[in-house]
């Protein structure tokens, strides 16, 4: 069985900031699919910190921490959760190491480059890495035909 190649693409990403992961698309018939998104804090130790990172086929012109599937371009989203302040590390080790992380990929095809953005709503500014694994899918020109027309739509739904 062949693997389709992976690209791994990781960095820091400011409170409230994004950043826009370019593509190769030199390949015809080429689409590309999430297959693993990880975050964490800059500072992992570092109390109150709930981290909300998403990833779309869009940019986005506000960073919040909802978190909307019916969003047609959200293509997944990551929470990382530490303990408030005054918690201590015997306390954090015995619930669990005191995070708490979700994680939830839609699994769609897009063509086009993407972008993460992510905000720490724990009353911080604390910068989060980020990890993100794209997969190359071999698809037919038709069906990359249909990828780009549904990005066609919804640009021509949105100026009318």
């Amino acid at each position: 069985m062949k693997v389709n190649r992976v690209h791994t693409f990781r960095g820091l990403l400011a409170s409230g900031g994004q950043h826009e992961i370019e593509l190769e698309r030199r390949v015809q018939n080429r689409a590309f699919k999430i297959r693993r998104l990880k975050i964490m804090s800059n500072t992992p130790f570092v109390p109150a910190v709930e981290h909300v990172a998403k990833i779309y086929t869009e940019s986005q012109s506000s960073i919040n921490g909802t978190v909307d599937f019916s969003d047609v371009d959200l293509l997944a989203a990551a929470t990382v959760a530490r303990p408030e302040a005054g918690v201590t590390p015997s306390e954090v080790a015995v619930a669990g190491g005191g995070q708490t992380l979700s994680v939830i990929i839609d699994g769609g095809l897009f063509s086009r480059n993407i972008f993460i953005n992510g905000i720490d709503l724990g009353g911080g500014a604390v910068a989060l890495s980020y990890l993100i694994e794209v997969e190359e899918v071999k698809v037919t020109t038709a069906a990359l035909m249909q990828i780009k027309l549904k990005v066609a739509r919804k640009l021509s739904l949105q100026q009318d």
